[in-house]
């Protein structure tokens, strides 16, 4: 009885290892992010950057895009003040990126307030046929706020107006016409 006890007890320990080095491994798996789909890249005039991918060479990379909107209207509207139409406002248009050759002349942009007159974000799938998906036109930009932290540097741009590109893809894979709409937030007009 004592032999069976003994028996039990290791295979019940190396039962308790193998389920604990299985739960390690699924934690592990699923802590580890998955490597992004999509691709970034920024053109801003007279800066150049060092992207070796095909039709964005000397593009900047970028790691992050985040931007909202807003409209005054949908303030007064909820306080009971109407619904007429009102200013649309750039609340962020946030850009991050890793240091490259780019890094300088965005500082120096940042600081002296240089007016850059056309930039253009283009949002690319990754594999063996990267394809546009979303492509942003920016014109009259100026880099509002420039951020540095480690290796990473955060960029806020300011622009009187956007537009945007929406590229489909067909269930065949092939392209449908582009999905296209901006603002103009200086005359506060749709384009």
């Amino acid at each position: 009885m004592r032999k069976l006890r003994t028996k039990l007890l290791v295979v019940i320990g190396i039962l308790m290892m193998v389920s604990g080095a299985a739960s390690a491994a699924s934690v592990s798996t699923a802590e580890t992010p998955l490597p992004p789909t999509h691709s970034v890249y920024l053109k801003l005039d007279g800066i150049v950057g060092e992207s070796t991918a095909r039709n964005y060479e000397r593009w900047i990379e970028l790691t992050d895009v985040q931007f909202g909107v807003s409209n005054g209207s949908a303030n007064s509207a909820a306080a009971g003040g109407g619904g007429s139409a009102g200013k649309a406002v750039l609340d962020h248009f946030t850009l991050a990126k890793s240091v490259d050759s780019s890094s300088i002349p965005l500082f120096q942009a940042a600081l002296a307030g240089t007016y850059i007159k056309n930039g253009q974000l283009v949002i690319v799938t990754r594999g063996d046929s990267p394809a546009p998906l979303l492509s942003i036109d920016l014109s009259s930009i100026i880099l509002a706020d420039y951020e540095f932290d480690n290796e990473r540097e955060t960029i806020q741009l300011k622009f009187d107006a956007i537009k945007l590109s929406y590229f489909p893809t067909r269930p065949d894979g092939s392209k449908s016409p582009p999905t296209t709409g901006g603002w103009n937030f200086k005359q506060n007009v749709k384009t």
